[in-house]
């Protein structure tokens, strides 16, 4: 395998911030040649991409990003169409010097000096990617706000008598009837206001619950574009299929099937000692890809007849349910990605 420092002629490692970015230049063997520092705006952005060009004189460039898919987003993406290689930067766990922005530029240069060229974490790209992420990103905002709006009206209705059984869940019916009330003028002071607040927070779960099916209805949309053929799996709806499809990014992200099973957090780690042989999943990675493998495990087990299968015979081996989702998460994962990379 080659290591960075082999294939490449220079790195340069950036830390990343809202207003500016520190940059490092580093040679193959590890040696700063030139640090600046540029403001975050579009200028600065392509003020920094010509200047790493011009100070390494059109040999091979690396630029290892510290957060390529946060504050240093925008300039990844002009470092891409520049044609420069881009990399996020390991994250840093011993600093033996301290830390600030130079240091922190440096150290995201030399540490992906030593590793192999194949074992770079490539940064997600593409607009089909991105419009993905957007939307996942903002169904999870919904759905929290959703939750806690429901939490809201359950506790002022348990409160307030307003003629709802809110000892158990509000169902659909109830909200909806919640949301049609008017005021009563016979209503004290606080039952007025109680009426009015439940009211306004009925609406605003149903509001909510329109914009996720809209928010469904667009992810299946760009999934049936991108990748149809997710959908086409067992288990797999279109928030699953998005998130699966996010982490994956592209060809060349992730290296193989065993890569992708630890980015989701899937891959096994031996736990054995004695006469007990056993694993346990990898606490690290994306743990919302884990959730989306998660959701197609459990919805498998529901109706799916080789997950049945499989799920009796490891049974009648000994094996837990827990240790059975763990294998057949794992199972998933390997699935997913040797069809995105077919795809």
């Amino acid at each position: 395998m080659t290591i960075v420092a082999e294939h490449y002629q220079f790195v340069t490692g950036v830390d990343t911030h809202a207003r500016r970015h520190q940059f490092a230049v580093l040679n193959a063997a590890g040696h700063v040649l030139e640090e600046r520092s540029y403001p975050t705006d579009p200028a600065g952005i392509a003020r920094s991409v010509e200047w790493a060009r011009s100070r390494t004189a059109g040999g091979a460039l690396l630029v290892s990003i510290d957060g390529a898919g946060s504050y240093g987003r925008l300039l990844t993406d002009a470092f891409l169409r520049a044609g420069i290689d881009v990399t996020q930067a390991p994250v840093i766990r011993y600093r033996p010097d301290g830390k600030d922005d130079r240091i922190d530029a440096r150290l995201a240069a030399s540490s992906v000096l030593p590793l192999e060229q194949d074992a770079l974490a490539r940064p997600r790209t593409g607009a089909e990617q991105e419009a993905l992420q957007i939307l996942l990103t903002a169904r999870t905002s919904m759905t929290r706000e959703r939750t806690a709006t429901i939490n809201a009206l359950t506790g002022l209705l348990r409160r307030h008598d307003l003629g709802i059984d809110a000892r158990r869940p509000l169902r659909t019916g109830q909200i909806a009837q919640i949301a049609a009330w008017r005021s009563h003028p016979t209503d004290p002071l606080d039952a007025a206001i109680a009426r009015r607040e439940a009211t306004r927070l009925a609406r605003r779960i149903r509001e909510l619950a329109e914009q996720l099916v809209e928010n469904n209805t667009t992810l299946r949309d760009l999934v049936t574009a991108v990748a149809p053929r997710l959908l086409d799996e067992p288990g797999v709806g279109p928030v699953s299929a998005a998130t699966v499809y996010v982490a994956w990014s592209h060809p060349g992200r992730v290296r193989c099937e065993a890569a992708f099973a630890r980015l989701a957090g899937v891959a096994p780690k031996p736990v054995s000692t004695g006469n007990h042989h056993r694993h346990r999943l990898d606490r690290t990675g994306d743990r919302r890809l884990n959730a989306a493998l998660h959701r197609v495990v459990i919805t498998r087990w529901r109706a799916h007849p080789q997950t049945l299968e499989y799920t009796a015979r490891r049974r009648a081996e000994g094996r837990t349910d827990r240790d059975i989702r763990r294998a057949l998460k794992r199972i998933v994962a390997r699935q997913l990605f040797r069809l995105l990379q077919a795809s």
